[in-house]
């Protein structure tokens, strides 16, 4: 994509705007212009749009004119318009929708301060991508509705989604922007024609429609259809005349799609506003409607398979845990809910007798020892009876004896314990890596202007020592968790392939409520996630420098990140080598502590909760638990992103209920 040139109707680059310095030109559209600022006291990154109608306005130096007198009306309507949308977007706190972080009337005109959205736009990345998974379209569907529930509860209306107007971050979360079209009041006509062929609705084409939540549905299945499909939806227009459109149900795609998904699309395009979804929550719910008819067809269409998958299982009268684990698998990918297939197991089991067998364990071990030494004793009681009596020393030594088997038999019992420990488990124990405690400088300096927001205020962190894993958990070991029983979510690796690269699509939930525990269990440690402080430390590794080891620019040949894109000062960062997904854990050189992987190609969890600064933060090295914690941070960069997500200073949040693009590592207390 060409960049865009500064010219006579825009602002001049490197004019100061109020608090702002204006920098770069993101875009410049009939009703206004985007440029890309910094805070000039802030120092961080914002993106200021400016009024500028082309057909009524022009400039003159800084300040805007109105051409002609008989248009001074329109052009004031407009502006008005334009700070209303100001003011519906700034009652929004939603990770979903664009955040305004000012407004204002300078210049004859008026200007929007909004949140720089680190990524790039749903539109460009398809056009690197062409299509999506399913997995995924499906994780952008609940959160552009959860977004737009938001939205629709303060009476207004979009009118204009598509994926031009779908910010992705570097975490690959949603983000709503370009609301100007947006109408303040749902339920009143719309008096203003504005249509995106195939992703406006039919009644957008008329300005005396009334428009309604359902306008917005619409958009939105047609932008999850192009996601799907790769094309674009007919005009609507063109199928009130003679409707081509294909419903994604009669496509062969479909049966690779959750059928909520496919359900959800094709309900949001019809025609008819009244037959589409009322509401954003109605929507969600019918993803949920859908999934438990999904849920009753399992028991109801698919038993017989199951039941065969499950009577190839048994053997003797039982089933193994380890066969349970590999139906709940195999029954997964064919579409089927984890509960419903355990509860199938588990009812089938009963009716036919048969034992569901725990692995072999502990307690299992001493009943059987116990067993045997009742015996053993039986008979030592029935030769004592024909022998002399003994005496009191050779009692003493019989119990000296007693105890010395006892013991013998606890070191068998946890000899055989170490070897049930599942191998790329034991890799992770024997690969933890011992970090020294110390001192650093915790944030970006204002030195760098790198920086972005909430990097900062640099603060000194005093951090006591610890064990931190070489490199992030790979799919193996997650998939060890899940053989055991001990995880139930199998993360997508998207075809990648498993084993030895970072897992990937793990939520800060599935981790410390799943993995975390049974690693706990088997190891008979205390593991947990790193906290904030304690991840750049380690990323820093006594440096001061801007990539930590790899000092102030890094390269392609040290990380994996897009390296399409260079960051200030870094010419060398833009190689154009882009892998477009993950590599293998150990990839790349360690740092200086020894610890690979920490820059790019995963995002990784955090245990901290989110906050928009390190103001109030304490300086002792753990978690911080005041902030948003339904947010943790993240740290790293990823293969998906530019390389300045990979400084170490970098830090940004994801839901704790998803975790696209997000894997992570362990630390173990010294």
């Amino acid at each position: 994509m060409s960049k865009l040139e500064f010219n006579q109707r825009t602002l001049p680059q490197g004019f100061k705007l109020g608090d702002y310095l204006i920098n770069d030109l993101l875009g410049q559209g009939g009703f206004g212009i985007a440029y890309l600022a910094q805070d000039i006291h802030l120092k961080n990154q914002v993106v200021i749009k400016e009024y500028f109608p082309n057909e009524l306005a022009s400039r003159d130096g800084q300040t805007v004119s109105v051409m002609g007198t008989d248009r001074h009306i329109d052009y004031e309507k407009g502006m008005q318009r334009f700070l209303e949308e100001g003011r519906a977007l700034a009652r929004f706190n939603h990770p979903t929708v664009v955040r305004i972080l000012k407004y204002f009337q300078q210049n004859n005109t008026a200007y929007l301060v909004m949140e720089f959205v680190d990524g790039e736009s749903l539109d460009r990345y398809l056009k690197r991508k062409y299509t999506l998974t399913p997995e995924v379209v499906e994780y952008l569907a609940k959160e552009l509705l959860n977004g737009l529930e938001v939205v629709h509860q303060h009476g207004l209306i979009h009118r204009d989604i598509k994926p031009a107007n779908i910010m992705l971050r570097t975490n690959g979360h949603p983000v709503l922007i370009d609301f100007g079209a947006a109408k303040e009041v749902i339920g009143e006509r719309s008096n203003s024609v504005v249509v995106t062929p195939g992703y406006g609705s039919p009644e957008q084409y008329s300005s005396k429609s009334i428009l309604k939540p359902s306008t917005d549905l619409y958009a939105v299945g047609a932008t999850l259809y192009k996601c799907l499909t790769a094309q674009t939806p007919e005009e609507a227009s063109a199928r009130l005349l003679d409707d081509d459109h294909k419903p994604l149900r009669e496509l062969p795609l479909a049966r690779k799609c959750a059928p909520q998904l496919v359900t959800l699309i094709d309900n949001c395009m019809r025609l008819k506003s009244i037959e589409r979804p009322q509401s954003a929550q109605e929507a969600i719910e019918l993803l949920t409607v859908v999934e438990q008819e999904k849920s009753i067809l399992l028991t109801v269409l698919d038993s017989s398979s199951l039941e065969t998958m499950i009577e190839c299982a048994e053997s003797n009268g039982v089933i193994t845990q380890r066969k349970v684990n590999q139906i709940i698998l195999k029954a997964k990918k064919q579409g089927f809910d984890t509960e419903e297939v355990k509860a199938k197991v588990t009812r089938l089991a009963e009716e036919k007798g048969w034992v569901i067998e725990s692995k072999f364990n502990k307690s299992f071990l001493l009943m059987v020892i116990f067993c045997v030494l009742l015996l053993v004793g039986y008979y030592q009681y029935k030769l004592f009876e024909s022998m002399p009596e003994s005496n009191p020393i050779s009692d003493q030594e019989s119990d000296l004896q007693q105890l010395v088997q006892y013991k013998q038999q606890e070191d068998i019992i946890n000899k055989n314990e170490l070897v049930s420990i599942p191998q790329p488990i034991q890799s992770l124990l024997s690969s933890m890596v011992i970090i020294p405690s110390g001192e650093f400088q915790m944030g970006c300096s204002q030195e760098d202007n790198s920086c972005y927001y909430g990097e900062g205020p640099v603060r000194n962190v005093q951090v006591a020592g610890f064990k931190i894993g070489k490199m992030p958990i790979t799919f193996a070991q997650w998939d060890a968790c899940v053989s055991a029983g001990g995880c139930s979510y199998q993360p997508n690796d998207v075809g990648w392939g498993r084993d030895d690269r970072p897992v990937i699509h793990v939520s800060y939930n599935h981790v410390t409520q799943e993995f975390i525990p049974w690693l706990n269990r088997v190891s008979g440690q205390s593991f947990r996630l790193p906290s904030e402080a304690e991840w750049e430390y380690v990323a820093r590794a006594g440096t001061t420098e801007r990539y930590g080891h790899f000092g102030s620019c890094i390269t392609t040949l040290e990380a994996n990140y897009d390296g399409n894109y260079d960051v200030s000062g870094c010419p060398e960062s833009k190689t154009g080598n882009y892998l477009n997904r993950t590599q293998t854990v150990g990839t790349y050189s360690p740092n200086s502590w020894g610890v690979q992987d920490m820059l790019g190609n995963i995002w990784e969890w955090t245990d901290d909760c989110w906050s928009d600064s390190y103001t109030g933060a304490l300086s002792d090295g753990q978690a911080r638990t005041d902030g948003d914690c339904t947010r943790r941070v993240l740290r790293g960069g990823s293969w998906f992103n530019g390389p300045w997500s990979l400084r170490v200073s970098n830090r940004y949040r994801n839901n704790v209920a998803y975790g696209n693009n997000v894997g992570f590592r362990v630390v173990l207390v010294l």
